[in-house]
């Protein structure tokens, strides 16, 4: 680019930023602040259920807060900014810049977004339905707003801009609407090609992959299936459909045996990568091959709509309360139920003790009784005499009685053994533990419970 048209582009580019810009409404900024609240006393709800040590060793706490909480929170909350996105099915048109997903959205919706034989698109566009069709939303990092005339916006055009001016650094991302009516229940990302080394494309295109309930994977044909896409759709696309758009189909040169010979192969790799798809559609510059790729993507997006659950992330949300109630409950009558059966075994360890312990002091106070007689006897019956016959038998029931005594006195001590009192002491420690446990677990459920009351 020569130094005058670089001066005419930043002049540009600076009238534009000095444009009259619409800050974030104060509705947006409370309904965030709601979100950022709502994230911080569920975790908080959950993070006090983790410290009990409640959850088995295989629930993974951390990819359960951020796929449960977290995740839905920042949807929600971006649902708050960008309305246009609430009950609508997201489709993200993604891929290796220069693959075709500019084009693919003009043909589907009649739109005039510049396209190049090189990376054009700078920053993520949504469109969505609405009668503002000669104007483009932008939007920058702060979250201001301006309206751009088409003209205006062909400064993102990087054919007339400067090649790898770092617009996403300033700009977030923009909003056109369009009235076609199946826009009324999806919304497109078009966002800007991924793996670029000259510009800051693929930082705002992994940014709104979170936001895509389903993403059309553009490939070119003419260069297979890369490294850099095989990563990005088994590392970030996990667990959403995708479909593959397989571009310039009918590129000078190509035969239609090369097609499907590319796309066999291309298939097979996929396959055999463990990458789950869809479908596939074909996207070339033939006025047929565009033709047959509108009436087909049409088609697909319509059946998509249709069939496709639209992701709520305010369901979400209250399921994973849900959840976290449902499994207190349980934990609360878990508890409760151990509590009652510990109690009985140290009430049974405990009676069996004492018992122990009240024949021990019988077999004791009934020697010390007989040993007394025949104290009393030797004393008193035989005094003065060599030997008392009527006392031969006195103490000879008492010497078998104390034998008796003592091994009684015997079993009741082996009766009264440690290993029964240790056993009666974890009891008591276990029953406490789980106690404090369902206390505490009364409170989190009250705090849940009161919550849910507020939501509703």
């Amino acid at each position: 680019m020569n130094e005058d048209k670089k001066l005419q582009f930043l002049e540009e580019l600076t009238t534009l930023l000095k444009g009259q810009v619409t800050p974030k409404s104060k509705e947006t900024l409370e309904g965030e602040a709601f979100c950022e609240s709502l994230k911080l006393h569920i975790t908080q709800l959950y993070e006090q259920t983790h410290r009990l040590d409640l959850f088995s060793d295989e629930f993974n706490y951390s990819e359960f807060v951020a796929s449960n909480i977290d995740f839905p929170l920042d949807r929600l909350k971006e649902q708050i900014e960008k309305t246009w996105l609430k009950d609508k099915l997201t489709i993200g048109f993604m891929g290796h810049f220069a693959t075709g997903k500019t084009t693919a959205l003009n043909l589907l919706f009649d739109e005039s977004f510049q396209v190049h034989q090189h990376e054009n698109t700078a920053i993520a566009t949504y469109l969505t339905y609405g009668s503002k069709q000669n104007v483009v939303t932008i939007v920058d990092r702060a979250g201001q707003s301006q309206e751009l005339t088409l003209d205006q916006c062909s400064i993102l055009d990087y054919s007339k801009g400067i090649m790898g001016f770092p617009f996403a650094r300033i700009f977030n991302y923009m909003v056109k609407e369009n009235s076609a009516k199946l826009l009324e229940d999806i919304t497109i990302i078009d966002t800007p090609g991924l793996f670029s080394k000259k510009t800051d494309h693929s930082a705002p295109t992994m940014n709104v992959i979170s936001s895509c309930d389903t993403v059309f994977w553009f490939l070119n044909i003419t260069n297979s299936l890369r490294d850099d896409d095989i990563r990005v759709m088994k590392e970030s696309l996990q667990g959403k459909p995708v479909y593959i758009v397989f571009s310039f189909v009918d590129a000078l040169g190509t035969t239609q045996s090369q097609v499907d010979s590319s796309i066999k192969s291309i298939v097979a790799n996929l396959k055999e990568k463990q990458i789950d798809y869809k479908g596939y559609l074909m996207l070339g510059g033939k006025a047929e091959t565009q033709s047959r790729f509108k009436r087909e993507a049409l088609n697909l997006l319509k059946k998509m709509s249709d069939e496709y659950e639209v992701y709520s992330p305010g369901g979400h949300i209250s399921a994973s309360i849900d959840f976290l109630e449902n499994f207190l409950v349980q934990c609360q009558a878990n508890h409760t139920k151990q509590i009652g059966k510990l109690d009985k075994e140290t009430d049974d360890l405990l009676d069996a003790y004492r018992a122990s312990s009240r024949s021990f002091i019988t077999e004791c106070n009934n020697c010390t009784s007989r040993f007394n007689n025949m104290v009393d006897t030797f004393n008193t019956r035989c005094a003065g005499a060599m030997f008392c016959g009527g006392a031969e038998d006195a103490l000879r029931n008492n010497i078998n009685s104390i034998s008796n005594s003592l091994n009684g006195m015997v079993r009741a001590y082996n009766n009264m053994n440690e290993e029964k009192l240790v056993d009666f002491g974890k009891g008591v420690a276990r029953m406490q533990l789980y106690q404090y446990n369902l206390d505490k677990i009364s409170e989190i459920l009250s705090e849940v419970k009161k919550l849910k009351e507020y939501l509703q």
